[in-house]
């Protein structure tokens, strides 16, 4: 840290409460020993911790950087301070090359005092553990407990610090520029260090400046975020550019935006700062817009679906998360929709189709059968389809039997109702063998137990109904003629003369048609012939013909 290895206080020797006619006359005598090609030495140089070299223009340097007021207090926060008794056993300490103890009496002072630890006592803790934190041999420990001390002597003991360097003058020194110049210097550090201890773009140096007064953390949190804010909006940029230029070149990589996935990980922890979640949403957001121009304008569903995943694990935040999740839903949905269509393209068709008879039925059923025969069982749409298959043969089917009923109940038509029973009884019985879920299977067994059973039960009733009717058939060869006519009030359609209606009447009354016409006749003569002749045609008038 160039605050501390350049600090112009230590290329001077000097402590940071010295005056100007201090500084001067220092600045001389170390041109004077240097333009003589020799080095002067000084108690807190810490030579065997950091090497010190003190050339003419390190030392006009040196002077050169504490000429302001403000830089002067900005250094002063980076070198030792004397103050009291405690001080001057520490220093001595550090004359004597025994750094390690000077270092445990400050810390066990300000352990022991806690909030009442004179600020002297922090800045020179601080100041140790910053020397031991060089590039080659960093530590966080010495780090984080530096910051912490600093964090103190910018917020609690500022005013102590100023009155420390410039007594009790009255200067009006901007603490805020201060306060930035002392941050800039711990960012810029961390920002050099290989190791990358808190992060590539050092985010994690942010949990560090807990002890800072809150505008310097605001200072930092912009500082260290504007760079990632920027890389970020320029790789969303470029993403938006290449979709409103319709150039898919890229979008099979993402239109670049995986480059900067892992800052948005490394900020996400800071979302609760407007900019950062403002930013985080506006990636994620992209990322769903370009699952979207994948899916529309390029027709690439697995590549849109490969993105919508994505945007949905990033983080995001209210109504931007909103959208990802009913934006993949929707995608979900529609690729399961054209996955449908292409492997079941043949059964959507004959399922959108109507069926007019048991016989197109047995035929769609085929066709279903054959398709299905084509695709994977353990597809994932498999049994909802197969299902859907069975639903549509199997409705037709019930409303078939049940229209049969109905006619049953007009018609009385038992042979035609059963013949359609048997018929859909046969269909259902070849539906069984279809895979399908455990509703519709269900279904499916109780209409086709139901509409069996009611079979069986025509069935038996028919063949009740032809022995009854064969054996009626054989009691009547042994005594009738083999032609047997219901009797009624019918004109005969036998033994006919004129019109039948004598020898119905004589069908009817059970005597022989010769006498009754030869009644017929003496009375109507004994009578006077009209009568008979006007009582004939009233009775050919008045008899039907046997239906």
């Amino acid at each position: 840290m160039q605050f501390i290895i350049n600090n112009p206080y230590r290329i001077l020797g000097l402590t940071a409460n010295a005056s100007s006619r201090e500084v001067a006359k220092r600045v001389a005598d170390l041109e004077t020993f240097a333009e003589f090609g020799k080095s002067k030495k000084y108690s807190l140089d810490l030579t065997e911790i950091a090497p010190l070299t003190r050339t003419v223009d390190a030392i006009q340097q040196a002077a050169k950087d504490i000429e302001n007021d403000t830089d002067k207090l900005v250094y002063a926060f980076f070198w030792f301070a004397k103050v009291d008794s405690v001080d001057e056993l520490a220093i001595e300490c550090i004359e004597n090359n025994q750094v390690q103890k000077a270092f445990e009496i400050w810390d066990q002072q300000i352990n022991k005092n806690g909030n009442d630890a004179k600020f002297s006592w922090r800045l020179n803790r601080a100041v140790i553990s910053l020397f031991r934190c060089q590039i080659s041999n960093f530590s966080t420990e010495n780090f984080e407990s530096a910051l912490e001390d600093l964090g103190y002597l910018t917020d609690d003991h500022f005013q102590d610090v100023q009155r420390f360097v410039f007594g009790e003058n009255n200067l009006k020194i901007d603490r805020e520029q201060v306060n930035k110049k002392i941050s800039d210097e711990i960012i810029s550090f961390v920002g050099i260090l290989e190791e990358q201890p808190y992060g590539e773009y050092c985010i994690g140096l942010l949990n560090e400046f807990w002890a800072f007064s809150s505008s310097t953390k605001d200072y930092v949190e912009t500082k260290l975020f504007a760079p990632c804010i920027n890389q970020i909006e320029t790789a969303i940029q470029k993403s938006q550019q290449l979709r409103n230029d319709e150039n898919s070149s890229s979008i099979n990589q993402y239109n670049g935006l995986k480059e900067v996935e892992d800052l948005i990980y490394e900020i996400d922890e800071f979302s609760e700062n407007y900019k950062i979640q403002n930013i985080i949403n506006e990636y994620a957001n992209e990322v769903r817009r370009c699952s979207l121009y994948a899916y529309n304008q390029i027709d690439n569903r697995d590549l849109a679906y490969e993105l919508i995943i994505w945007a949905e694990e990033l983080p995001s935040y209210g109504q931007v998360a909103q959208d990802i999740e009913k934006n993949k839903e929707e995608l979900v949905d529609l690729i399961e929709s054209d996955k449908f269509e292409e492997i079941y393209a043949t059964i959507t068709e004959y399922i959108k189709r109507d069926l007019h008879s048991i016989d197109d039925a047995r035929k769609v059923l085929n066709v279903f059968k054959i398709e299905l025969a084509k695709v994977d069982v353990h597809n994932e749409m498999y049994y909802t389809v197969s299902s859907y298959c069975v639903t549509k043969i199997l409705n037709f089917l019930i409303d078939e039997f049940n229209e049969a009923s109905d006619r049953l109940e007009r018609d009385k038509n038992l042979e035609s109702f059963y013949r359609v029973a048997v018929s859909v009884r046969d269909v259902m019985a070849q539906l069984r063998n279809f895979e399908k879920n455990s509703e519709v299977k269900e279904r499916l067994e109780n209409n086709y137990q139901s509409i069996s059973s009611q079979a069986d039960e025509a069935n038996r009733f028919l063949e009740s109904i032809n022995r009854n009717v064969s054996s009626s058939h054989s009691n009547d060869n042994s005594t009738y003629p083999s032609t047997y006519r219901e009797p009624g009030f019918y004109k005969s359609d036998k033994d006919i003369v004129f019109s039948g209606a004598l020898g119905g009447l004589a069908e009817l009354w059970g005597w022989n048609a010769g006498f009754l016409r030869i009644l017929f006749v003496v009375v109507s003569l004994f009578m006077s012939i009209w009568p008979g002749v006007i009582a004939y045609i009233v009775l050919n008038m008045i008899m039907p013909k046997r239906n």
